[in-house]
């Protein structure tokens, strides 16, 4: 956002608190929850939270490098496969490895399900638990 989108925000905070020491962050606060109220169509603001740790800067690092593309290239796709790719649920579970410094496939798909939105937006993606079962995962390995 640049700085002209505050400005008109800063004045009509000014008149709801009746004061100009509102700062950039609270006018992008307030902004933001507004427009969370316009796409969620509530008066009442729903907040998530997940713990983000380093999973954005590792799943960003992968993506850069091409990862998911070059393992779909290499991994068979299976008439059976879920929506994710081979290549997405090998750089979610190394992003999960690296983080957790767990490498157990039985712990990925209760991980997932604390990371469930930050995943879907770092990877555009739609992530199920499902897509990271014992299962799936030991068939990505065979490969």
């Amino acid at each position: 956002m640049d700085r002209r989108s505050f400005e008109p925000m800063t004045c009509s905070c000014y008149a709801l608190f009746r004061s100009c020491s509102m700062g950039k962050e609270d006018a992008m606060r307030v902004q933001l929850a507004e427009q969370a109220q316009e796409i969620l169509g509530q008066s009442d603001v729903v907040i998530i939270t997940e713990r983000v740790d380093d999973v954005a800067l590792l799943i960003g690092q992968m993506v850069t490098m091409g990862f998911p593309e070059v393992l779909d290239r290499h991994i068979p796709r299976h008439w059976k496969q879920r929506r994710i790719s081979w290549g997405w649920t090998a750089v979610i579970w190394l992003a999960y490895i690296l983080t957790e410094g767990d490498h157990r496939k039985v712990s990925v798909e209760t991980y997932l399900k604390g990371m469930h939105h930050t995943l879907s937006r770092l990877t555009t993606q739609v992530i199920e638990p499902l897509d990271f079962s014992d299962d799936r995962l030991s068939h990505l390995l065979k490969h």
